[in-house]
């Protein structure tokens, strides 16, 4: 929760974008796991909305913070 709450603040900080099939999304580092998520403001500036489909974009604001999962390194990547 702590993560989370620090991702309000700032959902840049020690995150890394990542590309190919999760182009649009980023992660962050959560012990042994990984969130992964898409900050909508960065989304629609950098044209990812093809990428990323989130479910009624719209209608979100750009301070929003989609998270699509949260996997188990290191295979979960595997699975995305």
């Amino acid at each position: 929760m702590n993560k989370i709450e620090d991702m309000k603040q700032d959902p840049y900080r020690n995150s890394i974008e990542l590309i190919y099939e999760l182009k649009g999304k980023r992660r962050v580092r959560i012990g042994d796991y990984r969130l992964i998520y898409a900050v909508c403001e960065e989304c629609r500036k950098r044209g990812y909305i093809q990428f990323n489909q989130c479910y009624n974009c719209e209608s979100k604001e750009d301070n929003s913070i989609i998270f699509f999962d949260i996997i188990h390194r290191p295979k979960g990547y595997d699975i995305l």
